[in-house]
């Protein structure tokens, strides 16, 4: 496995980032070829190219500490040497230890082990905004806890999108840098626009009602057989009704833009996008789940632990014979 991401990673000129369970116990060895500088002073190398030679600097510069800690007591066994070797080779470091709620302690994630690992390129600690070791949770794993690594990227040029002539221009694409595009949306995902009743401007809305497109609706309504009709004909008459109701309201200024994001969907979460197989015996479950999750994020006691590993494994059994 390791000779293979290596050869990926030679065959790309890319930023790396690996994330997972390695199965491979590095303790708090250095993942870095550590240079005595008297070697370098004696091949004559500059003092300015001797930070450079195994990208640490790059570690300094964000604050980071070059030595990481774990709390993994085993010693370093056969994959550990070749995933420290790897990155060694690679120029890899490990983000383990080195920030977030990690820093400088080297969470376990597996019992007392630390296998499960955040790997990248060195300049990718610019873009790191957090690193965590999550809390065990039985639903996600049986023994394993969950890392998770926040990224950040600097966006600055802009690319111009309009959703109604969802056409892009080629040539705007290639004369941009692809790691910094911004895709801007214009058109009817940027806003929604709402109907407003606003008893102030009823008489302009009324006023605003065509008499002529009335006419012509009742026309229409007297026309129309009920014993001999299709769908069509009904929904034309209905188009016709909103057009005349809407035509007045926008007179009358009673539309309003509100932004996606500041709108709120009234609906029972209970039986939103619910899949068949997902039954009221699973949802009850699930909500266990859930409550006895919460306890125990409050309350870590072995108590509130127990309950949470019963509470996924019921669950967890549930939902697989519902499907």
């Amino acid at each position: 496995m390791f000779n293979e991401i290596e050869n990926v990673i030679n065959e790309s000129d890319l930023q790396v980032c690996l994330l997972g369970d390695f199965n491979a116990h590095c303790s708090n060895c250095n993942e870095y070829v550590d240079i005595d500088n008297n070697i370098l002073d004696f091949c004559n190398v500059p003092n300015i190219e001797q930070s450079l030679v195994n990208n640490l600097h790059i570690l300094e510069e964000c604050g980071i500490p070059v030595v990481r800690q774990s709390q993994d007591k085993h010693k370093v066994d056969k994959y550990g040497k070749k995933l420290l070797e790897l990155c060694r080779s690679l120029e890899l470091f490990f983000v383990n230890g080195r920030l977030g709620n990690d820093k400088d302690i080297g969470l376990t994630t597996c019992n007392n082990s630390v296998i499960d690992y955040a790997i990248v390129s060195p300049n990718l600690f610019r873009s790191i905004v957090d690193f965590n070791v999550l809390i065990f949770d039985p639903i996600l794993s049986d023994i394993h806890k969950p890392i998770c690594l926040h990224l950040c990227t600097n966006l600055t040029c802009a690319v111009d999108v309009d959703l109604n002539n969802s056409y892009v221009n080629d040539n705007d694409m290639d004369n941009t840098n692809d790691s910094n595009i911004v895709i801007t949306l214009h058109g009817e995902s940027e806003s929604i626009v709402k109907p407003m009743w606003a008893r102030d401007r009823a008489p302009v809305f009324t006023e605003n009602l065509d008499d002529t497109s009335i006419d012509e609706l009742l026309n229409k309504l007297e026309d129309i057989d009920p014993q001999n009709t299709d769908n069509v004909t009904v929904n034309n008459v209905v188009n016709d009704c909103v057009n005349i109701i809407r035509n007045a309201a926008e007179q009358a200024n009673m539309f309003v833009k509100i932004n996606d994001k500041n709108v709120k969907k009234k609906c029972n979460s209970q039986f939103v996008h619910r899949k068949k197989y997902f039954n009221n015996e699973c949802y009850v479950k699930r909500k266990n789940y859930r409550r006895s999750k919460k306890y125990y994020y409050r309350v870590r006691s072995t108590i509130n632990y127990d309950d949470l590993v019963c509470k996924s494994r019921e669950y967890k059994k549930n939902f697989e014979n519902s499907i």
